[in-house]
């Protein structure tokens, strides 16, 4: 009788604790993705990575040119100036590859980098909200399975965002 007694004191004392925490969701992906400044600086990249794509693609050509140069050119050459012809291809195409590579990280590590400016923002707006209406859990909406609309906060820190004039620090993808 004195377990079961104790059991359930137990049980209405960790139930009180969980329904006194007040907790808030909030959605980062929304937040980031919405985000004006966030939005046009993914178009302003977007029309860099154009501009140097263009580049990549004639040089993409040039490549398909010389492999087709070489394939012509078998029936006139000999195995060795063939093959030589092939090292000079395999030696374009691997620097080109590697140029590909490195426009691909480049643009990646830009957006990354954009992405983690407006997180630490939104970081600290969903600090100070939680303080001011004292709220002791704030959870990613990707960190649970069902919560009330009631607890999302998304559209006040949005709103808080919006309000953030942020400088991006853009560096251009730069050819060898």
């Amino acid at each position: 009788m004195i377990k079961f007694l104790s059991s359930i004191f137990i049980i209405f004392s960790i139930s009180q604790k969980i329904s006194a925490a007040s907790i808030a969701v909030v959605d980062i992906e929304v937040l980031i993705d919405n985000n004006l400044q966030y939005q046009n600086t993914i178009k302003e990249l977007e029309n860099e990575q154009k501009q140097y794509s263009s580049i990549l693609n004639s040089r993409e050509l040039q490549l398909e040119k010389l492999l087709q140069n070489i394939n012509e050119s078998k029936i006139l050459l000999n195995s060795n100036e063939i093959d030589k012809l092939i090292n000079e291809y395999n030696n374009e195409y691997n620097l080109f590859s590697l140029e590909v590579e490195r426009f691909n990280s480049h643009y990646k590590e830009q957006i990354f980098l954009i992405r983690k400016k407006i997180l630490e923002e939104i970081i600290v707006l969903v600090e100070n909200y939680a303080n001011r209406n004292k709220i002791e859990i704030v959870l990613d909406t990707n960190n649970y399975i069902i919560a009330s609309n009631e607890l999302n906060i998304t559209d006040v820190i949005q709103k808080n965002l919006n309000e953030i004039n942020f400088i991006f620090e853009i560096n251009d993808f730069e050819t060898d």
